[in-house]
């Protein structure tokens, strides 16, 4: 996230269980230093866009799309992974 830890705490403490509202970490970058290590970051309008990876167990891309919208099919991605990650 771009938010200052300051900012997701406030948000997510709100919900009963951070766990079921959001399941997966969310780690604050609002240096945007992440963001542009895993070139998820428009330099011509100086922020920060959407990237999703799959990563393999050594830690390697094997799947990634980003842009100005969050990611929204999860039953590609499920398929996408299994078949990727069969691959010997």
């Amino acid at each position: 996230s771009t938010d200052p830890v300051e900012v997701l705490s406030e948000t997510l403490s709100g919900e009963e269980k951070v766990e079921s509202a959001f399941p997966i970490p969310i780690v604050s970058d609002h240096e945007l230093k992440a963001f542009k290590e895993w070139g998820v970051f428009d330099d011509f309008d100086q922020r920060a866009i959407h990237g999703t990876f799959l990563l393999n167990a050594s830690s390697e891309i094997i799947w990634m799309e980003n842009g100005n919208a969050p990611y929204m099919h999860p039953d590609y991605l499920l398929h996408e992974t299994k078949r990727l990650l069969s691959k010997p």
